[in-house]
């Protein structure tokens, strides 16, 4: 499996599948499922998440290539990739990076970017207000400025790229983990997803 067959399996996922087809349009042979742990389901998601679907792939040099797929009311939400890459294939997963760029700017043109802090003042607007009102807005927002200056100065290349069409949006972005790369891409159904929504 590579990058590219991956990007195209999940764009395939999203604008041809649906929870009955997974097996037929959204996996390949070489896909092993594995079981899905509803813990990782967003409580914040402005849709609601029926069942979601794991399965494990193998490329070269990685050291897990995570496949998964949400599904709402039988209709494939979304679908993305995380692959995890040791500390000695550091180069690879750079160049794994740049052939992503260079596959969804071929398909998508040009996108949108958003930093860590972006990210996380979306987060703070998805949070209910119940949960907030221990703490003023002024104080929130200053929590959260300085949480994404601590992460930018560890993370500096956490820019996430985001992208649509017609039928899909979709996101892509490279940090790091301890030692570990980490590259994530995940396509929505733009039925139920926008870049202006809390996809992306």
């Amino acid at each position: 499996m590579t990058i590219e067959q991956l990007f195209f399996l999940i764009i395939t996922c999203v604008t041809n599948g649906t929870e009955v087809t997974i097996p037929e349009v959204c996996t390949t042979p070489d896909a092993t499922e594995i079981p899905y742990e509803s813990s990782t389901l967003d409580p914040y998601s402005p849709i609601k998440i029926d069942n979601g679907y794991w399965y494990k792939y193998k490329i070269s040099n990685t050291k897990h290539v995570l496949f998964e797929i949400l599904t709402n009311n039988g209709e494939i939400l979304q679908s993305g990739v995380e692959i995890l890459y040791p500390p000695e294939a550091e180069l690879i997963a750079d160049s794994h990076y740049k052939d992503l760029s260079d596959i969804v700017t071929k398909k998508y043109g040009k996108g949108k970017s958003k930093t860590i802090l972006d990210l996380l003042k979306e987060v703070r607007s998805a949070i209910p207000p119940e949960m907030l009102s221990t703490l003023s807005p002024e104080m929130i927002d200053s929590m959260i400025e300085t949480a994404a200056h601590d992460l930018f100065n560890k993370q500096k290349d956490y820019i996430t790229h985001g992208y649509e069409n017609n039928k899909t949006v979709f996101y892509f972005t490279k940090h790091k983990r301890q030692d570990h790369t980490m590259i994530f891409f995940r396509a929505g159904n733009k039925k139920f997803w926008s870049l202006e929504g809390k996809f992306f």
